[in-house]
């Protein structure tokens, strides 16, 4: 019965620190593949969309040849192939509706402003006042989307934030657990050999006191244990040998 109530407590303990466990790795996985790449690529979005404006800004207002002109709308249509492919992979990392629903808001701010940066380009190649005309309208869609890529960038840092927390606490709650649950088996442990050791060395203690006695001439001394184990079948072996032994010694006597 005292195994039994050990190996229950340590049963316990492994299915707590299962439990325990399995947060542990459902927060890592979330962290793995949704708040620590989406953090990322929400921060790459916004710089994209940055780089797509400043490109687009030192054509329309700094550069003073047709050649730095084309320069830079060419590098505006290389950061829209790198959008495109930061927003792929971010999709990948969207599990969560709300996220779902923030990404939806900031792309449809972010076309809007791709639109108007294409209407840019065409008014480039008519001329460059007409094309500085259309960088200016773009201004509002950029702030619009850049206000909304911002919100993207911190909810991806609070959702981190978070997973990071809830890890950490996990961490510290199994901790506990485990050392409570070390704690409480080592008590039982201690108390249940303690106990058997009591439940072994009396009966062996009475079985040396009656077998002294014996050795004295003294038979009528019995065991006396109560117990239903194997110390009852030797306590009945043991007694069933004692009256043998003063049953023959009683003939012997008799027949002196």
């Amino acid at each position: 019965a005292s195994f039994g109530v050990l190996f229950v407590l340590m049963l316990a303990m492994a299915a707590i620190s299962y439990t325990r466990l399995r947060a542990i790795d459902d927060e890592a996985v979330s962290l793995g593949r949704d708040s620590v790449p989406g953090l990322y690529l929400a921060t790459s979005l916004r710089g994209a969309l940055r780089d797509s404006n400043t490109a687009l800004e030192r054509a329309a207002f700094v550069d003073a040849d047709a050649a730095a002109v084309k320069r830079d709308l060419d590098q505006w249509t290389n950061v829209q192939r790198q959008f495109d492919r930061y927003a792929a992979d971010y999709e990948a990392t969207i599990f969560r509706d709300n996220d779902r629903e923030r990404y939806r808001s900031f792309r449809a701010a972010y076309d809007q402003y791709r639109a108007a940066a294409g209407d840019a380009l065409s008014a480039f190649s008519r001329s460059k006042p007409e094309g500085q005309a259309a960088v200016a309208r773009t201004e509002p869609a950029w702030e619009s989307a850049t206000q909304l890529a911002n919100t993207l960038v911190a909810e991806n840092h609070t959702q981190a934030d978070d997973s990071a927390r809830s890890i950490r606490a996990a961490v510290a709650g199994t901790e506990l657990t485990l050392g409570a649950a070390l704690a409480v088996v080592l008590l039982a442990s201690l108390v249940m050999g303690y106990a058997l050791r009591r439940a072994i060395m009396g009966p062996m203690a009475r079985l040396v006191e009656v077998h002294d006695a014996m050795r004295t001439g003294n038979l009528t001394e019995r065991l006396n244990l109560g117990r239903r184990d194997e110390f009852g079948t030797l306590e009945e072996g043991f007694n069933r040998m004692t009256e043998e032994l003063a049953s023959l010694v009683a003939q012997a006597q008799r027949s002196s």
